[in-house]
């Protein structure tokens, strides 16, 4: 018995001390006990309107983009 984690492809890697041959496999799922991706981008978002974080605009942070691709010439 193992534990392992079923990514979004859908495929287990085994150990290599398991034989080739012919198996009985049992899948045993978990439910999610973690909040939802909704759930976790709303509170950082919720998280960064309340945040004393200094606020560019759009064109602040193309003048800085610019000048920075400008420097590795």
């Amino acid at each position: 018995m193992f534990t392992a984690i079923v990514g979004a492809d859908r495929c287990v890697q085994l150990p290599g001390e398991v034989p080739e041959g012919q198996a009985e496999i049992v899948v045993l799922v978990r439910p999610a006990t973690g909040p939802k991706d909704a759930q976790v981008l709303q509170e950082c978002l919720d998280e960064l309107e309340h945040s004393k974080l200094p606020r560019r605009s759009k064109e602040e942070i193309d003048q800085s983009l610019e000048l920075e691709r400008n420097s590795w010439d």
